[in-house]
C-alpha cells in the first residue's frame, strides 16, 4: 500500500509542475500513474476518473501512447 501512496504523491507533484510550467505533455502520463495506483488500491471510481481525464487530454494532443493505455484501463 505504501508504494501506491508514494506513486500517488509523486504523480500529483508532476501534475503541479505541469500546471506551474505550462508543460502539459506529461499530464496524461501522470494521470495514468494515478489511475493505476488507485486501481491497485481497488478504488475503481478514482481510477476511472483519472483514466478518463488522461484519455481526453491525450486525444486532444494527438498523443497516442497514453491514449491507448487509458483506453485499456477504462476497458477493465
Amino acid at each position: 500500500m505504501e508504494r501506491y501512496e508514494d506513486a500517488i504523491k509523486e504523480a500529483n507533484q508532476i501534475l503541479k509542475l505541469c500546471e506551474r510550467t505550462g508543460f502539459r505533455l506529461y499530464k496524461p502520463e501522470a494521470e495514468l500513474i494515478l489511475a493505476r495506483a488507485y486501481l491497485g488500491q481497488k478504488n475503481r471510481d478514482k481510477a476511472k476518473e483519472f483514466a478518463n481525464s488522461a484519455y481526453e487530454k491525450a486525444t486532444k494532443m494527438g498523443y497516442h501512447w497514453p491514449k491507448t493505455d487509458a483506453a485499456q484501463l477504462l476497458n477493465r
